[in-house]
């Protein structure tokens, strides 16, 4: 009796614990939906277009509701209950944003008492349609086992995220409007969350520019809350090591993309005593990428295949880590010589066309040879001697597919770069080099994780 006491009573515990993590990936995911709903919606994509995308919106916040209830939030509560709650949290990360619609009065000025009712309004909101999303699907059986880790599910969650900032940062290189916000952390003289919409519609730039320091604030906010999880979920310490180092790369980011623009810590919003760091602004592409396969190995440490890999998976694998090492060196090296080649421009003064220092791009297209056979000899030794593991034979899968589009995105690329005869940038032509490079940030992450789990395979 007395056992059969203590188990009912750790299992209580453990769902105490694990319930608001089964909150988090399903808030943020839809917190990520929503913003990229709206991003794409204040791009001018349509009167009916954005009409549908803001509509989207609102049904994002409803299909977290609904996601955290099918991943069994509501055990011990209503459904209606949990969605609100998932939806209350989705309204917590949008503070980050509602700022930029706060009413101001005849001077500009933000009134603050308006903002409140701004802001509590979209919290009760959120907790309403999310509600409304927990109601509309069935909670799982009582006593059912979750389909994936609640950590490892925010853990993908978060590089997801991570993905969609490396796409707006891409669309900030391709449009070359790094610079088009002056100084940092302020945003033409206002807190960063507070620059008006008005002002961030003004002009395409700044909007793209703008929305990436956000969805770079909302990822900070990520990995926070990914390092709490871990903590409170009790992960190996080399989770939380991990995920402690993630959250310092993450404020390094920030910090390298604020330098990129003012090249010195200031306040100061004159052009003409600031100096912008080429250096700067390729290490923060690089880092991105690394930061990017550092949340998805998280997401492979947190995973039952990983936490439940057998003794005899491990006799049957014959991955050794001496390739792996150094395939995801080189694609570091290739990713890199990628970087300086978008960032070192010379442009020309009549007419205005940029083009890439030629020893970047001589560099960066050797080295691709070098790049193409390590994946090559990754992927095949991930499917081959990793085999017994579906989680590494599909890393080296997903490898040589990513290989293949890599090659047809990096010849677009260059096509698109050397066809263009003006200082107007083609909107295909942001469109391929975007791709290019979060497809090379993919390869990275794949690479990574090979490497992960052969070191996992060789601990046993």
């Amino acid at each position: 009796m007395s056992t059969q006491i203590h188990s009912n009573a750790s299992r209580a515990v453990a769902h105490a614990t694990a319930t608001p993590g089964r909150l988090l990936a399903p808030a943020f995911a839809a917190a990520g939906l929503l913003w990229a709903c709206g991003y794409v919606a204040l791009t001018a994509p349509g009167q009916a277009i954005g009409e549908a995308l803001f509509a989207a919106m609102a049904v994002s916040v409803a299909l977290g509701g609904a996601a955290s209830v099918v991943l069994g939030a509501s055990c011990g509560s209503s459904a209606a209950s949990a969605g609100a709650r998932t939806g209350a949290l989705v309204g917590v990360i949008n503070l980050l944003i509602v700022g930029s619609l706060a009413p101001r009065n005849a001077d500009g000025q933000v009134e603050w008492l308006m903002l409140g009712v701004w802001a509590a309004g979209m919290l009760v909101g959120c907790a309403v349609l999310g509600a409304i999303g927990g109601v509309l699907v069935p909670a799982p059986r009582q006593g059912s086992r979750a389909w994936m880790d609640p950590t490892a599910l925010f853990a993908a969650v978060s590089a997801a995220l991570i993905f969609g900032m490396l796409v707006t940062g891409g669309i900030v290189t391709g449009e070359e409007s790094g610079l088009a916000v002056p100084d940092w952390p302020n945003s033409f003289g206002h807190n960063m969350i507070l620059l008006p919409l008005s002002a961030m519609k003004a002009d395409h730039g700044v909007f793209y520019e703008h929305a990436h320091r956000l969805s770079g604030m909302l990822v900070g906010l990520t990995s926070i809350a990914l390092v709490i999880q871990a903590f409170r979920s009790g992960q190996r310490a080399a989770v939380r090591n991990l995920a402690v180092l993630a959250v310092a790369l993450v404020c390094v980011q920030g910090l390298l993309g604020g330098l990129r623009v003012t090249g010195e810590l200031t306040l100061s919003q004159d052009r003409a005593q600031l100096a912008p760091s080429t250096a700067m602004a390729i290490v923060h592409g690089v880092n991105g990428q690394v930061v990017f396969a550092i949340f998805c190995v998280i997401a492979a440490m947190t995973s039952r295949a990983w936490n439940q890999l057998g003794a005899e998976q491990v006799a049957r694998s014959t991955m050794g880590t001496r390739i792996p090492t150094i395939g995801l060196v080189v694609v570091l090296l290739q990713v890199t010589l990628g970087a300086i080649y978008r960032h070192v421009q010379v442009v020309n003064p009549e007419t205005l066309v940029p083009s890439g220092v030629k020893w970047a791009l001589h560099a960066h297209l050797g080295v691709a040879l070098l790049a193409l056979a390590a994946m090559v000899m990754v992927g095949i030794k991930a499917m081959r001697d990793g085999a017994c593991v579906r989680a590494v034979k599909r890393a080296g899968m997903s490898i040589h597919a990513l290989l293949l589009i890599q090659i047809v995105l990096g010849t677009l690329a260059l096509v698109a770069v050397m066809m263009r005869k003006s200082g107007s940038i083609p909107a295909w032509e942001v469109a391929v080099t975007t791709a290019h490079q979060v497809c090379g940030a993919a390869i990275v992450a794949a690479m990574a994780l090979v490497l992960a789990w052969a070191l996992r395979m060789r601990r046993g």
